[in-house]
């Protein structure tokens, strides 16, 4: 692989300097005063406020803007971390009630620095009520006033999400709308979507892979690796109808330096069929179990299919019955595809059959079922009779692993 450096710009740098400052402005007349007094009621009364901050704080009007943005930002900072962790619970089947109180102090610490004009917070209010709302009495509708106060305080992130809120609801003029205000000023998640509207086609946009392939080079040149996989992934499907201007591994290597675990993933399955690389099956594992381990859910079910021998190239990985166990068991329990789930239950089934742990393998069939298996309830028939002939004839049971 070659290292040439391409012109796009990392994920984590796609909030441009100026992106950053704007997210942050605020205007000081709602800023209150250590002891509480709105800035804008002063002026009002016709008040000098910043002798009036002197002579009662001894510090210039100034420096409580400076110390009050200081303080918005990492109020606002720290609030979207707590909740990435609270929507992290609750995506984990975690009751929302559990994390009631949690959300009620994102919610004040927010609410605090958006009554103050904070441009950022607004954003994050509005994400917090339309993600997490329901489970603490606010709506979506809540959320997307404040999400409409941010786009009018020009965030940067405003426009992108008016698109998805619009989306979910399948207004699919307003969506355009916004992520078309979004991709002109050059949000990379706001190309993204509109990228995906004309690859799937919704409302009046109709299907354009070319327009797709087209939006998802903008959206990868601006730094969202999810467009960068799903350019990689149109070019893949059709080398002839599209070019790209670095290599896919180059492009895969690159959404991977940016924590993308679909990027591990594709390029575990170009090293494992030697596809625009050279063949390397070790290469492919190492990228699969690091694509594993970030929770994907269909490199998981691989891993467990490498390690019970059940692939069709030659890894060098040994046969390892517990270690397939162990990632069929974390494929089934992982919420990300039902597919995936389906196939690992099916495979923990198996083994179980050939294991002779009949009643395991009859419940692994039965929770196949729950997700469109076919087979599944012929399966834990089966898997039924073997146990109660089993237990007629007091036959002896290999422990199940852990």
């Amino acid at each position: 692989m070659t290292h040439t450096p391409t012109p796009r710009i990392p994920r984590w740098l796609r909030e441009k300097e100026a992106q950053h400052d704007q997210n942050r402005v605020f205007n000081p007349d709602f800023l209150l005063l250590p002891n509480g007094q709105p800035v804008r009621e002063l002026r009002l009364a016709g008040t000098d406020v910043n002798a009036y901050c002197l002579e009662r704080f001894n510090t210039s009007l100034d420096d409580l803007i400076e110390a009050a943005r200081q303080r918005f930002e990492l109020a606002t900072d720290s609030a979207a971390y707590l909740l990435a962790g609270v929507m992290a619970g609750i995506k984990l089947g975690e009751p929302g009630a559990l994390q009631e109180s949690l959300l009620q102090d994102v919610e004040h610490n927010l609410l605090a620095c958006a009554l103050q004009d904070y441009s950022d917070a607004k954003m994050q209010l509005g994400l917090l009520y339309c993600s997490a709302g329901k489970y603490f009495g606010h709506t979506e509708e809540e959320g997307l006033t404040w999400m409409l106060k941010a786009f009018e305080s020009k965030h940067s992130d405003a426009a992108a999400e008016l698109g998805i809120y619009y989306l979910r609801k399948e207004r699919w003029d307003k969506a355009e709308q916004y992520l078309r205000k979004g991709d002109k000023r050059k949000c990379a998640m706001s190309a993204f979507k509109l990228a995906q509207m004309h690859h799937q086609g919704a409302g009046r946009i109709e299907q354009n892979i070319q327009k797709a392939f087209k939006l998802y080079g903008q959206a990868s040149m601006r730094g969202y690796p999810d467009a960068t996989v799903e350019m990689v992934e149109l070019y893949l499907n059709d080398p002839q109808a599209f070019s790209l201007h670095a290599t896919p591994e180059e492009l895969l290597r690159e959404a991977i330096a940016d924590g993308l675990p679909r990027a591990m993933f594709w390029l575990a399955d170009l090293f494992e069929q030697g596809q625009h690389v050279q063949q390397d099956l070790d290469e492919a594992v190492a990228l699969y179990q690091q694509a594993a381990d970030h929770g994907f859910a269909v490199a998981q079910l691989i891993m467990g299919n490498i390690y019970e021998d059940s692939r069709p190239a030659t890894f060098s990985v040994p046969k390892d019955i517990d270690q397939a166990i162990h990632w069929y068991k974390r494929a089934a329990n992982n919420p990300e595809n039902d597919e995936v789930r389906k196939r690992a239950f099916l495979a923990l089934g198996d083994i179980g059959m050939r294991t002779h742990q009949y009643e395991h393998a009859r419940d692994c069939f039965l929770n196949a079922t729950r997700f469109g298996s076919v087979s599944g309830h012929r399966l834990a028939a089966e898997a039924a009779q073997l146990h109660d002939a089993q237990q007629f004839n007091k036959g002896g049971q290999i422990t199940w692993p852990n």
